[in-house]
């Protein structure tokens, strides 16, 4: 069943959202009486009927309220250096679909690209429309921030997994397995395509003991920035069942 972004005030009617009501009525050519799932990035999923449908607005009433059972179980986000092009668009697609909780862009030292609101923007957009391809309600709360801002970011997480390809092999994800699986509250820290300056490492070993951080190394091989995010993300979210 199609999902459309609902405003919803505790009340049996409702409005879908402008953005929604030309591709609804012209692209759709969904008419009064058809249903569809309204969502409102709450924990919940409404099943609507159209009631009404005007040249830009469309209205319907609830036929029933229910838990989106495809929302993320545990609690996942993923600090990401802004990357280049449309990367920073497959990596909130991807991160949405498997259950992140929040995205954390930040500029470092080596990052090319930067980002602003209006980018910032159209990132939302992007999670919004992965939440109704993926079939979640919850839309990832998308935010920017500098590297040396990460710190009053990072508290209260039980643990943090910073990537790192310049890390000993040895110290790979096998070590976190039980780390990972116990953790409520886990955050990924993944570089831009030019990776982390030796000043903010150890910024990081710095923050070690205050902060449950630990340096991780995916292999021998060194992965892009958008794998690197979608291989952390995919393999958490499997152990934790998210």
């Amino acid at each position: 069943m199609k999902r459309f972004f609902i405003n919803y005030n505790n009340n049996s009617l409702v409005e879908v959202e402008q953005d929604e009501v030309q591709h609804m009525s012209k692209v759709l050519r969904m008419s009064i009486g058809d249903n569809f799932m309204g969502i409102c990035d709450d924990e919940f999923e409404y099943l609507c009927s159209i009631t009404n449908i005007e040249k830009n607005k469309i209205s319907a009433k609830i036929l029933k309220k229910q838990l989106c059972e495809a929302n993320p179980k545990s609690r996942l986000v993923l600090f990401q250096g802004v990357a280049k092009g449309e990367k920073n668009h497959f990596i909130t697609q991807k991160a949405t679909e498997l259950g992140v909780e929040e995205i954390v862009f930040f500029e470092s030292r080596f990052t090319v690209a930067h980002a602003d609101n209006s980018k910032l923007e159209k990132l939302k957009k992007v999670a919004k429309e992965a939440c109704k391809q993926c079939g979640r309600s919850l839309v990832p709360k998308i935010s920017l921030t500098k590297f040396n801002l990460l710190k009053d970011k990072l508290i209260n997480f039980d643990l943090i997994l910073f990537l790192y390809e310049k890390e000993f092999v040895d110290n790979s994800l096998n070590k976190y397995l039980k780390d990972i699986q116990n953790s409520n509250k886990i955050a990924v820290i993944v570089g831009a395509e030019g990776g982390f300056s030796s000043e903010e490492c150890e910024f990081m070993e710095n923050l070690q003991n205050q902060l449950n951080i630990n340096f991780i190394s995916l292999g021998k091989r060194i992965l892009r920035t958008e794998t690197t995010s979608i291989a952390m993300c995919s393999f958490i979210s499997f152990l934790k069942n998210n």
